[in-house]
């Protein structure tokens, strides 16, 4: 009896000094990273069945973590791009996520909006939501154009290679989901139960499209929120699973999906790349050796005259100038 003590107490002593040990260096327990989107009226992001979210119609004032403020105009499940009415004949649809969307700017800021003042003969369809990935314009485009009679001329698939962790619902982006999850007030999770979010798994020769419930896509550990070990070793198992090769591969076999429909709708398949680095690189690389057509819109986000920081990592309003002047240069030079 007397062993069975002294070793639950050489058990609970090591413990402790594990989670001393832990703290000195730095090492705390979990915690949520407070991040707010607030709007007037309520909920200007819904929850989507299949596609995690969607854009609620209307007009919204709207404030992230209580210092950027920017007005939204939200209509057929679109970011508006003009004031005006536009030819429906030649359509540009978008697709992405709040990058090119254009959060945390007004309307008439967006590069989207920039674009329709830049080709009044287009009609720019803004299809980009916040939270998006690439996965979900593989489920939009076919539900789009069965329900639009005319069909676009291009479709611009902007891409960013923090998508791929979207594209897969990596570890990393589940993380980030659960924050935002918790984030919201107890009536909208309620609300976002109905949510699932979109995410393929990459086979040997291709990929599998799963859904997976936004209340229910991310579980921390027992104790997690009290001991900076568990939160150490939950983060660390995070760390491991999916692979750059996986995410790369599972962008390529995107693209590759979305080039074979668009060409047999006879549909210009435009790639927009908004980062700059390896995966980006690995994008570009694969685009060209497949002649997919491609425009680079990186604006260099270690300026601080680009983003909304230090409030909000979103790009500025400089920066959507950024985005639609080259987009302005490109399809001047490829009409």
């Amino acid at each position: 009896m007397k062993s069975i003590k002294l070793y639950l107490s050489q058990i609970i002593i090591t413990v402790i000094l594990i989670e001393v040990t832990f703290r000195l260096f730095g090492y705390q327990p979990y915690q949520v990273q407070k991040y707010s989107l607030r709007s007037t009226p309520e909920q200007c992001i819904l929850p989507d069945e299949k596609l995690g979210f969607q854009l609620n119609d209307g007009t919204f004032q709207v404030i992230i973590n209580d210092s950027v403020k920017y007005s939204v105009k939200h209509a057929d499940n679109q970011r508006i791009t003009s004031y005006q009415q536009h030819s429906d004949t030649a359509q540009v649809w978008l697709f992405g996520g709040s990058f090119p969307y254009g959060m945390g700017i007004d309307d008439s800021l967006a590069y989207p909006f920039l674009t329709q003042q830049n080709f009044p003969y287009f009609k720019i369809k803004s299809h980009c939501v916040p939270g998006f990935g690439m996965v979900q314009s593989l489920l939009q485009i076919p539900t789009l154009l069965k329900k639009d009679s005319i069909k676009p001329k291009k479709i611009i698939l902007h891409y960013a290679s923090f998508y791929e962790d979207r594209n897969l619902l990596t570890p990393a982006y589940r993380v980030a989901l659960h924050h935002g999850f918790m984030n919201s007030s107890e009536e909208a999770r309620s609300f976002y139960k109905k949510a699932h979010y979109p995410f393929i798994n990459v086979t040997r020769t291709g990929f599998k499209i799963k859904l997976e419930r936004l209340d229910q896509l991310y579980q921390n550990w027992w104790g997690r929120n009290y001991s900076s070990t568990i939160n150490f070793l939950q983060t660390f198992e995070d760390s491991f699973g999916i692979t750059d090769e996986e995410k790369s591969k599972g962008s390529e076999r995107i693209i590759q999906k979305l080039r074979t429909f668009c060409h047999r709708n006879n549909i210009e398949l435009i790639i927009a790349t908004i980062t700059n680095d390896l995966a980006t690189d690995e994008v570009k690389e694969y685009c060209k050796r497949y002649e997919i057509e491609l425009v680079d819109l990186f604006v260099d986000f270690s300026d601080p005259n680009f983003s909304n920081l230090p409030h909000d990592s979103h790009p500025n309003a400089k920066a959507h100038q950024v985005y639609a002047d080259k987009m302005k240069a490109f399809l001047n030079k490829n009409k």
